[in-house]
């Protein structure tokens, strides 16, 4: 299971980070419960981050409200 960082408007601060049966797409909505309800989100970006110079990257998604 991939360990995803989602980000929203921010990229300095993930808006919350997951373990994914497999990394969002493009153009694919996670939902996310958050104080008894469901938000969801698109998926607008994904990206791999390098974290220093160790040869192992995380896998990012920038996603956009969409209630």
């Amino acid at each position: 299971m991939p360990t995803v960082e989602v980000y929203e408007k921010d990229e300095m601060k993930p808006l919350f980070v997951g373990d994914f049966a497999f990394l969002p797409r493009h153009g694919e909505y996670v939902s996310k419960e958050m104080g008894g309800y469901f938000r969801y989100y698109k998926v607008v970006e994904v990206w791999h981050r390098e974290g220093g110079e160790t040869g192992i990257f995380q896998a990012c998604v920038r996603v956009e409200i969409d209630n």
